[in-house]
């Protein structure tokens, strides 16, 4: 079979037409490359949330899962920065673990503990050792 004729080869070693540059693929100068990111994250406070632990994230679904994505995510407190220990609330109000914080990460959210208040009070007998 003639190599050639093929409709899949669009380019062959031995053709004496030029690979485009790098610099020809490139997108137009003056137009961003992505849109740019808009706050997910702006919600009005559910109700109760005035007496929750501060920095808050709300869920809008139960999970497991150490990574929360921004589509399972609910309100958020304020501006939070990033690396920030935040208290993470159920659908229903309820305190149901802790996490950390980064807004800007595909997933915004990573849990690091499941279950009632956990600080950074909490990770020192960690590093102490016995």
């Amino acid at each position: 079979m003639n190599d050639s004729h093929s409709p899949r080869s669009s380019y062959h070693p031995r053709d004496s037409r030029s690979k485009p540059s790098w610099r020809d693929r490139r997108p137009p100068a003056g137009r961003p490359r992505t849109a740019p990111k808009k706050n997910l994250f702006v919600n009005k406070s559910p109700e109760g949330s005035e007496s929750w632990l501060s920095p808050w994230v709300e869920l809008k679904y139960f999970t497991y899962n150490p990574a929360v994505f921004p589509r399972m995510l609910g309100s958020v407190s304020g501006e939070i920065a990033p690396g920030s220990l935040v208290h993470v609330y159920d659908k229903n109000g309820e305190l149901f673990g802790s996490g950390f914080w980064n807004e800007t990460s595909r997933t915004p959210l990573r849990m690091v503990y499941h279950g009632d208040a956990f600080g950074e009070r909490d990770w020192t007998p960690l590093w102490n050792g016995p």
